[in-house]
């Protein structure tokens, strides 16, 4: 009889706790949604991310930047998330096929959507990689793994990278993941390859590349010690010179350091 009250009690309790969830609204940046009249008042948690606006009878809640807030309508509470625009659709495919994993969720990440949560497996990327071919819904990833997991998807993307003809990138582990390019024309032939497998690519235009057969010229000066003791100078424990020549390639001089003996 207890087990029986207690199963009652559990189910209700259930019940009365999905019947007050209620899915966020979505909208993009710098769209608009309409909602229900509003009997009695308006309460945005956010006004930089949300705004509301009457025009006449309709009430609309604007978008303003990606993010999310709280609102109040009349007695009801709901959350609102603004979105990236063009990313809505990926946020509702992926609210779906999100369910197919234990702990991965889709969520912000930063000023861009992506998934969120834990992964277990090299397989379970694999399928959410394999899922986006499917659906024709690409998103970014910025999962949780072990280190020894991210070795495993280090391998698979370079061994992407290969099959594909891509040369070698490296991926960072942050949220989202990130791979870069150097240069404004390798960035803009590959960053819609890469965000059809998550990553999310970033012009780095810090970084300079130094191509493998760079000329140096080092200019070697004889100075006998017996010189410059009579000149009364200490003999120095090493050397240094600059490498030259390296202003027109863009990089500044660099020392040379050489032991005495």
């Amino acid at each position: 009889m207890i087990k029986t009250l207690i199963f009652y009690f559990l189910l209700g309790f259930q019940l009365f706790a999905f019947a007050g969830v209620t899915d966020p609204l979505v909208i993009e940046v710098g769209d608009s949604l309409k909602i229900p009249s509003i009997k009695e008042k308006i309460w945005i948690e956010n006004q930089k991310v949300v705004q509301a606006a009457s025009n006449g009878n309709i009430i609309q809640l604007k978008g303003l930047t990606v993010g999310s807030s709280k609102v109040r309508l009349d007695k009801r509470n709901q959350l609102v998330i603004v979105l990236p625009a063009g990313q809505i659709q990926s946020y509702l495919d992926w609210k779906k096929l999100s369910f197919q994993f234990a702990d991965v969720t889709v969520n912000q990440c930063d000023d861009i959507i992506c998934l969120k949560g834990q992964l277990s497996t090299l397989k379970e990327f694999q399928k959410i990689i394999s899922l986006m071919k499917e659906n024709n819904s690409y998103v970014y990833l910025g999962l949780e793994a072990s280190a020894s997991l991210k070795l495993e998807i280090e391998k698979w993307y370079q061994d992407y990278f290969r099959e594909n003809g891509l040369s070698p990138h490296k991926v960072i582990f942050s949220h989202p993941w990130k791979s870069f390019s150097n240069t404004a024309d390798r960035f803009n032939k590959i960053k819609s390859q890469m965000e059809k497998i998550g990553l999310y690519h970033i012009e780095d235009k810090q970084k300079l590349e130094i191509s493998d057969n760079m000329r140096v010229e080092i200019k070697v000066v004889e100075i006998k010690k017996s010189l410059v003791r009579t000149l009364g100078i200490k003999w120095p424990d090493s050397y240094s010179a600059s490498i030259l020549n390296l202003t027109s390639a863009g990089i500044n001089e660099f020392d040379l350091l050489l032991n005495a003996s």
